[in-house]
């Protein structure tokens, strides 16, 4: 398939001496320490139409 279309993520033919990366997506993160931070979480997502 071409890379386009796998949106330029981990080749399984890709020789294990070279990295791994995330393509074109954008890693986020988030500190958890209470239900709360997950519900302030999905909703940032859902504001700023970020994938989950």
């Amino acid at each position: 398939m071409s890379p386009f279309f796998q949106d330029a993520t981990c080749d399984p033919f890709t020789p294990r001496n070279e990295p791994c990366l995330s393509g074109n997506y954008v890693e986020y993160a988030i500190n958890v320490a209470n239900v709360d931070d997950i519900k302030a979480g999905l909703l940032f997502a859902q504001e700023e139409s970020i994938r989950i």
